[in-house]
């Protein structure tokens, strides 16, 4: 509730009270100012002499009583009226701001809701770019989506770009009609979303179809090799020489951009030699080869 609320609420209460004690009072002196009234003597009977009018004043202090009682209660009427019709616009107004609290509320959580989807689009792409960024799969099958020579690629790249630094927070204070796709960020993220992908479907379409033959031979080895790696089975010298191979194959690549990030993650990969040796194995005078000992068993 709000403060100047709070203050209509306490006059109004006090006024409330101290009229309904003065109306308390009023009807309580009442019954005894009408007492002291004159009352009119009983008519006579018809065989009576009537008696002689009394030539005794009325008492007018009780009748000054008896009006000021009146004005009293009639006061305090009317100052209970004020208070009734004080509380129904206080109360009106209370309703009116929580009405328009309510719906400024509504408006902040639409616009919440609007602007949430906008960061989840730009998860999804961010999502996008790392897979191109790191995933092999992508070299092989869009390799176009690495190469920025491409205009519609390197609009699409450069639209990421200018996304990344914008602030993703929903600007506060917002009128109730802002349009928030007029807004940076929710405009940078459209943006930056539909260029990806037509990217995305461009480097999908042409696949490899326009590298060299030599290329695509070199991919497919990287591939061969990259699987041969990442196998269980391999033993960390094939690991490591698969990995050397795979990082001297791509710098063959003219028509292909490898990211700098899977080199990363291909020289990290690569298993440092054993620092260890195996020392020198001595025999027995007596040793014989072990073909020579199964004859001599036989």
């Amino acid at each position: 509730m709000y403060p100047y609320t709070l203050k209509k609420f306490t006059f109004m209460f006090t006024m409330m009270t101290i009229s309904l004690a003065f109306f308390v009072a009023a009807l309580a002196l009442l019954p005894r100012a009408l007492e002291k009234l004159p009352t009119a003597p009983p008519s006579p009977m018809p065989t009576e002499q009537p008696e002689p009018a009394s030539t005794q004043p009325e008492p007018a202090g009780s009748l000054s009583q008896v009006f000021t009682i009146i004005l009293i209660i009639a006061g305090a009427l009317i100052v209970i009226l004020l208070t009734y019709l004080l509380a129904r616009r206080i109360i009106t107004d209370i309703k009116a701001r929580q009405k328009a609290h309510t719906l400024a509320t509504t408006i902040r959580n639409r616009q919440q809701h609007q602007w949430d989807h906008y960061r989840d689009r730009h998860h999804q792409l961010s999502k996008l770019v790392v897979a191109t960024e790191t995933d092999w799969d992508t070299i092989f099958t869009k390799p176009a989506l690495t190469d920025t020579t491409i205009p519609i690629i390197a609009h699409a790249w450069q639209a990421y770009a200018d996304l990344e630094p914008l602030d993703t927070s929903l600007p506060p204070d917002l009128d109730a009609d802002q349009d928030i796709t007029h807004l940076p960020y929710p405009q940078a993220v459209t943006t930056a979303w539909n260029a990806w992908q037509k990217a995305d479907r461009y480097a999908a379409r042409i696949g490899q179809k326009t590298l060299p033959t030599t290329e695509r031979k070199t991919l497919r080895e990287i591939k061969g090799l990259l699987k041969i790696a990442e196998s269980p089975a391999a033993s960390d010298p094939e690991r490591r020489t698969c990995y050397h191979r795979i990082e001297t194959l791509t710098k063959r690549l003219q028509h292909v951009t490898v990211p700098h990030k899977m080199i990363t993650q291909i020289q990290a990969a690569t298993p440092a030699p054993a620092l260890t040796t195996t020392p020198a194995r001595t025999e027995p005078d007596d040793w014989q080869p072990q073909s020579t000992q199964e004859g001599t068993l036989k």
